[in-house]
């Protein structure tokens, strides 16, 4: 599901999508660790 409350900068956030295991969901920005970024 969108979720407003988590930002990943960079990417609209219709094409960001989280999923919570509990409640509430954490909100804020997200960053993924640099081995899962694009090297060229």
């Amino acid at each position: 599901m969108n979720e407003a409350t988590l930002v990943l900068p960079g990417i609209p956030s219709e094409y960001f999508m989280a999923m919570s295991f509990g409640q509430p969901l954490p909100s804020g920005t997200v960053a993924y660790h640099e081995a899962f970024s694009m090297a060229e």
